[in-house]
């Protein structure tokens, strides 16, 4: 037997930063927002604490011109690079090829920004029955 061959199946992936995708789509992703898009449903993917593992869709499938612009960029530089496979992580550097959207880009949900929320002042009573501002 050929010692470069294998019995299984191997296959590439890519390794992006989530900065390559939008708060709306990693908080679908995360099933945060509902309801879910049917584009989240069409994608095979394995949640991580830090990112995720997802499928790259064949570009020939329907679903794909379905899927939001910032993963249709990151399958198409993966696919070029021929991975089947992307590992979204939140360690990992963005590339210049792609758009960052940790750095300043805002995201939209139906043409509204999205804003964060801050935590939400301490209403615990104090001493004296008062409350902290």
């Amino acid at each position: 037997m050929d010692s470069a061959r294998t019995n299984t199946r191997i296959e590439k992936f890519a390794n992006l930063s989530t900065a390559h995708l939008t708060d709306e789509v990693r908080w679908h992703l995360d099933k945060i927002l509902t309801p879910t898009p049917a584009w989240r449903d069409d994608l095979t993917i394995c949640d991580r604490e830090y990112g995720y593992w997802v499928r790259v869709p064949a570009a020939d499938n329907n679903s794909f011109a379905q899927q939001p612009e910032c993963l249709r960029a990151c399958f198409e530089l993966a696919a070029a690079d021929g991975a089947s496979w992307i590992l979204f992580d939140v360690d990992e550097d963005p590339l210049s090829a792609l758009p960052d959207y940790d750095n300043g880009a805002a995201s939209v949900i139906n043409e509204t920004p999205l804003v964060r929320l801050a935590p939400a002042a301490d209403k615990t009573p104090k001493a004296g029955g008062h409350l902290d501002a």
